[in-house]
């Protein structure tokens, strides 16, 4: 009796789970359907959905609202720099940079003036310069307190850049040992951190020595070295970074920070001169600047994918410089991925591309910022994804999506 007992309970509890494994299968295939409907919805029509507008991604938090851009047309590149510095004149010497500009805190120069004054007063004006005539209208009505504070030696405060020829045509880093090791025989000289700059890779330098460029950011473009640093010793804070060959994270928010995060080449935010791309089955367009580089994966993919970005990475680099452009063009929804459908579904900004409605979804990894837009037309889908880590990439960038033209 008991054993027949014991037949009946466990028949039911069979039963049981059976029901169970029935119930998740249909609530499964119901997600699944409610996620392509939605995704089809948002995207074929835009207009019932309440869209919220998404703060933007910063990329440093940093005030540049007063600064001031130079721009240089003769060797095609500007920078920002804070508004209240001054700029210094500099002679071209034989040996040298072709140009150099340089903008400085005219209150640091001033306080650079009054420390010499002072440390030439403590030796009872010895040195030939400054001299005491010079100094009398600085020193004048100084506080004790003003006395101890600069009453020692003390580092400019600028932001400058220079630019060389490069007239042998070798590799930046090898051109940087030759012009700093080599030529300027500073025996510990070491090539620093990769960096990216006016979407150009290039490298930390420093010398660290003599009033030379204590800390700079090197890139190259065509024939040209464009060096864009600082001989504010506060910068000694990254000599772990600048020999690590590893990439650095910002330590702090500087000023040059932010003239590396605004530095960019003239040419590669126009329209004008860009190239245009077509694909193979001709369905879209789109312009990309002359340096930038295509990679079309042609039929590798059940969906085509083309990926277009700023820098050619060699196969053995260290460094990943992930800012660009990718497209890719799948039937809908069949070729459609899971992750496509969840973020369709949850998109809160909507978009226009080429006068076709789609929606859009921003997100931010650290420093990279991420975009993607969506777009069906006739039963495609076009889905262009951009990865941004600076503010000039960001306008190039932005200008290549309203240069998307899909076919008629």
């Amino acid at each position: 009796m008991i054993k027949q007992e014991k037949k009946e309970n466990l028949k039911s509890l069979l039963i049981l789970l059976l029901i169970a494994v029935i119930f998740a299968v249909i609530y499964l295939a119901w997600s699944l359907m409610t996620y392509e409907i939605s995704g089809t919805n948002a995207l074929m029509n835009t207009a019932q959905y309440s869209f919220e507008s998404q703060p933007t991604p910063e990329f440093r938090k940093f005030v540049v609202s007063d600064w001031k851009t130079y721009e240089n047309k003769d060797y095609n590149f500007s920078f920002q720099y804070p508004a209240e510095w001054v700029k210094k004149d500099f002679s071209i010497v034989q040996s040298g940079p072709v140009f150099t500009v340089k903008f400085s805190d005219p209150q640091r120069d001033k306080e650079i003036k009054i420390s010499m004054c002072l440390m030439n007063q403590d030796v009872d004006w010895v040195n030939a310069t400054p001299t005491k005539e010079s100094c009398e209208s600085l020193l004048k009505d100084l506080s004790k307190t003003e006395i101890k504070n600069l009453n020692k030696l003390i580092g400019d405060k600028n932001i400058f850049v220079r630019v060389y020829k490069n007239d042998q045509k070798i590799d930046l880093a090898d051109w940087l040992v030759k012009q700093y090791k080599n030529d300027g025989e500073l025996s510990d000289y070491k090539v620093g951190a990769k960096i990216l700059m006016g979407g150009k890779n290039g490298y930390v330098s420093s010398i660290g020595c003599c009033g030379g460029s204590d800390f700079s950011y090197v890139v190259q473009k065509g024939d040209y070295v464009y060096e864009l640093g600082t001989n504010d010793s506060d910068y000694n804070d990254f000599k772990e970074a600048i020999e690590s060959k590893m990439r650095p994270e910002p330590i702090k928010n500087t000023f040059l920070d932010q003239a590396k995060i605004y530095f960019k080449f003239l040419d590669s935010s126009g329209l004008e001169n860009w190239k245009t791309f077509e694909n193979s089955k001709k369905e879209y367009s789109i312009k990309y600047p002359v340096d930038w580089n295509v990679y079309d994966s042609g039929s590798g993919y059940s969906s085509a994918r083309v990926s277009i970005q700023a820098e050619k990475i060699p196969a053995d680099s260290e460094i990943n410089n992930s800012d660009g452009l990718e497209i890719r063009v799948s039937k809908y929804p069949d070729e459609v991925t899971s992750s496509e459908k969840i973020e369709m579904t949850n998109a809160k900004e909507k978009a226009e591309i080429d006068g076709n409605k789609g929606v859009k979804i921003t997100d931010q990894d650290g420093n990279l910022i991420i975009e993607d837009y969506y777009i069906v037309k006739a039963g495609t889908l076009y889905h262009l994804s951009l990865n941004i880590s600076s503010q000039v990439n960001k306008e190039i960038l932005d200008n290549m999506v309203k240069s998307f033209k899909l076919a008629n």
